[in-house]
């Protein structure tokens, strides 16, 4: 039974996107605040990146980042083992049970493994099973429909691990298929059985089994377990493509974020690492989280 919660804790850590005071991060089991702090198993909702840029749908220029939409800061937890989305006030603390939940038939979540936010306060969660990205208008809670569901085989949604969305709507997905493994990228206002407008292939290491996703500014974070390392892309990038920078020497990465000074958290098996924005190759991390009281195990 231990063994068993101990999997399900890890299971409860989820993709994530932070949209407080700039910083971008996606995660599969870290999360960051706006002082670069590491936060577990959730995501939080809150005012859009700023002094950021990410490409356009149909142009490598860079989108406009819209006018943000106040929104009440709250703590989104996606939880596997009751196919539910927590949500909890950013003040919650100890033994305290979740303010609102989406959760229930018409919801259709599976098993939910991550979620993020774009500039409206629309909420994005990524379904391993079945596998889809559904979108909840903002301030959801209950048992509702989603607004849009991208699903079907034309997505190339396969084994879906981590998402990242930006401000505009942009998804970017990890596809963990055992072999040549890739990041799909969905339009902003995608639905129903939608091919991605690009998908991005590593030509230099296969991505074996990509998991969580972070995006900053111009560039994706991708935590590969299988390869042992971190590998970055151009977000604007299609096909098969070199990183543009890898950081090696890890052992299990899986969660991946990104704070507003370019920091680069991973999680790694029960350590988390902090490297530096300029971190490449076999950097020494800038300190790391780990022993029996940080309750990571």
């Amino acid at each position: 039974m231990q063994q068993y919660n101990s999997v399900m804790k890890l299971r409860l850590f989820l993709v994530a996107v932070i949209v407080t005071f700039g910083v971008a991060c996606s995660v599969k089991t870290v999360a960051v605040d706006h002082e670069g702090r590491p936060l577990h198993s959730f995501s939080v909702e809150g005012r859009p990146l700023q002094n950021s840029q990410f490409p356009a749908v149909a142009s490598p220029t860079p989108s406009p980042v819209p006018s943000p939409t106040p929104t009440p800061v709250r703590i989104f937890v996606a939880d596997q083992a009751t196919n539910a989305i927590d949500i909890f006030n950013l003040t919650a603390n100890g033994n305290v049970a979740p303010k609102f939940r989406i959760a229930g038939a018409n919801t259709a979540l599976g098993t939910p493994v991550g979620d993020g936010f774009d500039s409206s306060g629309t909420l994005y969660v990524l379904d391993q099973n079945p596998a889809n990205i559904a979108e909840f208008s903002p301030g959801a809670h209950g048992d509702p429909s989603p607004a849009a569901v991208v699903s079907g085989g034309l997505t190339g949604l396969q084994n879906p691990q981590g998402i990242a969305v930006d401000p505009t709507g942009i998804t970017y997905v990890t596809n963990s298929t055992g072999g040549a493994s890739y990041i799909s990228v969905y339009a902003a206002g995608s639905k129903g059985d939608r091919a991605p407008i690009a998908t991005i292939f590593d030509g230099q290491d296969l991505l074996f089994i990509p998991a969580g996703i972070a995006l900053f500014k111009s560039t994706l974070y991708v935590a590969d377990p299988g390869d042992q390392q971190i590998n970055e892309y151009n977000a604007s990038a299609m096909g098969t493509v070199d990183p543009t920078a890898v950081i090696t020497g890890l052992g299990n990465p899986n969660g991946i974020a990104v704070d507003s000074l370019g920091r680069i958290y991973v999680t790694d098996g029960d350590v988390v690492s902090v490297y530096a924005a300029s971190a490449r190759g076999g950097a020494t991390p800038l300190r790391k989280i780990s022993g029996p009281l940080t309750d990571t195990s």
